[in-house]
């Protein structure tokens, strides 16, 4: 998960509803414009070198504790959709974080029911 989404994990508990749907939303277009960037430069260069990231996304409480490293299950969650889950290039959502995002952003979706580490999870594939 990079620094950016992190910082923003935590400054939602002050945030109102409708900037936390807003900075929820500007952050996956983000992730977007990133994965688009990687597609288009991985043309330019023998697969072997290429870069492809899978993301995955949560929304919840975090804790930080003197260091870089956040701790929690929507860290944990959101782990694990980018690193077991997600393939590459693949942004994974959950449904949690995905039902902050305004109703009229029109980003194109899946529905997927997961599971992780033996519990069940219903997370969001997003298309684009």
């Amino acid at each position: 998960m990079d620094k950016h989404f992190e910082e923003l994990l935590l400054q939602y508990v002050e945030e109102s509803d409708k900037t936390k749907r807003q900075q929820i939303e500007k952050n996956l277009w983000k992730k977007f414009g990133a994965n688009k960037a990687f597609t288009e430069e991985n043309a330019h260069t023998q697969e072997e070198f290429d870069i492809r990231v899978g993301i995955g996304i949560d929304h919840g409480d975090a804790l930080l504790i003197g260091g870089p490293d956040y701790f929690g299950a929507a860290v944990n969650r959101a782990s694990k959709l980018g690193e077991d889950i997600a393939g590459p290039g693949e942004i994974l959502m959950t449904e949690t974080a995905f039902e902050l995002l305004p109703k009229d952003a029109g980003i194109p979706h899946e529905p997927l029911e997961l599971e992780i580490s033996g519990i069940k999870l219903n997370a969001i594939s997003i298309k684009y």
